[in-house]
């Protein structure tokens, strides 16, 4: 008997010994398997990392550089540490969310990453924007989009590649979103009340759902995954329809001496660094070739719709083919986004990159949110996915340099385009290398 198996028949036992979780209730008389409903949730909780994303801050750098006289480079100095310093949160958080849950670690970053827009509002030097920068990249990225994703995948096995897609819908959301409404603040209020009105919005949005309708497991309510009836049949049908997929719960420290985690983690961390890079120097890049401005940020447009489109598709994929194989094509659609900006003396190449890495964005970012429960099970999900999203965090925070030391040194950022390459297409070797890992795989 695999772990697996003897944890979901340790939870069946436990079950039939509390008539309180199979005795019917409202959600049984449900339509609908109430896993739905928790994903809606989840994927608010995504939509709600906005504030800290990269794109929506970058529309706050010119007000606050012109109100503090601050430098740029001052300000993305900070902006870049506290990123690198928020790498380090997820480890714990991922604990966090093995021991108490997802629920408790989504409300609890909710209601501090509000306090830390307020924070922003209120700072007036340096140090204060760092505190700022780190806690909203730590609260957002490390733990609100951390214990969302870790709650998908608790709610769905047989279906994740679907659900994955409909929760990172909120990222795509967000994009389209936050910029523009934070913008309209500043506008209205200046750039301190855009950040008080932000921290309202997060509060407002998802306090009150996260606090009434998230539960951390479908066996807490007397369900099982994906609404099965049973747990055998459940796991049966993963073993139908996935059969590359095998469901066993291994710790973070088993999980660590298996060569396949290493290989997924350096995967973990191409997609973050590249199109950091790519997406801070796009403007730059495009400029050079003779575009306007404009139209080098219009690029951003294209981007977002095809990652939207695509990430919607890509989780009926995944529930067909191995992840493994999906994470690969994505790393060689990578590639491809660099050569068409390697190439952009065109318009039509140039929104032919914009499409590409949205594609590559969509698909890696996914099928990471997968592939992490496919290969180590639920049990101790949020302890591996959090090292591997503090990986990807210090991989945005690296991705600032390549192109920064290219231009010094060559005047130009092809170059460094092209030194990047090798990241992705190393990438593709690791996951191709990185096959499942087995029984015979646990440690002793």
């Amino acid at each position: 008997m695999t772990s697996f198996e003897a944890y979901e028949k340790e939870q069946s036992m436990r079950n039939t010994l509390n008539p309180t979780s199979t005795e019917p209730h409202w959600f049984h008389r449900l339509p609908f398997f109430y896993g739905w409903v928790v994903l809606a949730v989840a994927t608010l909780g995504i939509f709600t990392t906005g504030p800290a994303q990269t794109y929506s801050v970058s529309v706050f750098l010119t007000p606050i550089l012109g109100e503090l006289h601050l430098s740029r480079t001052a300000v993305s100095s900070m902006y870049a540490l506290g990123t690198v310093v928020a790498a380090f949160a997820p480890l714990f958080i991922g604990y966090c969310i093995d021991r108490f849950g997802s629920q408790v670690v989504i409300i609890l970053a909710a209601l501090l990453l509000g306090i830390a827009c307020f924070w922003l509002s209120l700072a007036d030097s340096l140090l204060d924007l760092f505190f700022g920068f780190a806690a909203i990249r730590m609260l957002a990225i490390g733990a609100l989009s951390l214990a969302c994703t870790t709650l998908v995948a608790q709610w769905f096995v047989r279906r994740r590649g679907v659900a994955m897609s409909i929760a990172n819908l909120g990222m795509a959301g967000n994009s389209a979103v936050f910029p523009p409404l934070s913008q309209m603040f500043i506008d209205t209020y200046g750039w301190r009340g855009a950040w008080r009105g932000l921290g309202l919005v997060i509060w407002g949005l998802l306090l009150l759902p996260a606090t009434f309708l998230i539960r951390n497991r479908p066996e807490v309510m007397g369900l099982h995954p994906d609404g099965d009836e049973e747990a055998d049949k459940a796991q049966a049908s993963v073993q139908a329809e996935k059969p590359r997929v095998v469901e066993l719960n291994w710790t973070a420290r088993q999980a660590l001496r298996t060569r396949t985690f290493w290989l997924l983690l350096y995967t973990a961390m191409v997609s973050p660094t590249v199109v950091t890079a790519l997406t801070l120097y796009q403007i730059a890049f495009l400029v050079e070739r003779g575009f306007s401005p404009h139209f080098a940020a219009s690029v951003f447009s294209v981007r977002a719709i095809v990652h939207a489109v695509v990430t919607f598709s890509i989780g009926f994929v995944l529930d067909r083919v191995p992840a493994r194989y999906v994470l690969a094509g994505g790393l060689g659609v990578l590639i491809a986004a660099m050569g068409a900006l390697l190439q952009s003396y065109t318009p039509l190449v140039a929104i032919l990159y914009g499409a590409l890495t949205g594609v590559t964005t969509a698909v890696t970012s996914t099928t990471h949110s997968v592939i992490w429960a496919n290969y180590y099970g639920r049990r101790h999900l949020g302890s591996i996915q959090g090292i591997s999203t503090a990986v990807f965090i210090g991989g945005t925070a690296l991705g600032s340099l390549p192109l920064a030391i290219a231009y010094d040194f060559f005047g130009g950022y092809a170059q460094g385009v092209v030194a990047l390459m090798i990241l992705p297409l190393l990438g593709i070797v690791a996951v191709l290398s990185a096959p499942p890992p087995t029984a015979a795989d646990t440690p002793s």
